[in-house]
């Protein structure tokens, strides 16, 4: 685990859910592994869908963090997702 890795855990309160985080934009990403980098390195906003306490993957939009938190899960709603 990198320590980017670990900054995200930290800031994920939710065991399942989606959780709103605010990251560096130049530590987001030498992460992603791009080439692009930021002056002033501000802060960006990303959504990272948690299921069980993992991490399932990093998106811009919270539609799209939702449907991956969902197909980890393998059900369809949110209110499957409720009753597991």
């Amino acid at each position: 685990m990198t320590q980017f890795d670990q900054k995200l855990q930290e800031q994920c309160k939710l065991d399942t859910g989606i959780n709103e985080v605010f990251v560096n934009q130049n530590e987001l990403a030498d992460y992603l592994d791009l080439a692009q980098r930021y002056p002033e390195g501000q802060m960006q906003k990303i959504f990272i869908p948690t299921y069980r306490g993992e991490i399932v993957s990093l998106s811009f939009e919270k539609q799209r963090a939702i449907a991956n938190l969902l197909a980890e899960a393998e059900v369809d709603t949110l209110e499957e997702l409720a009753a597991l």
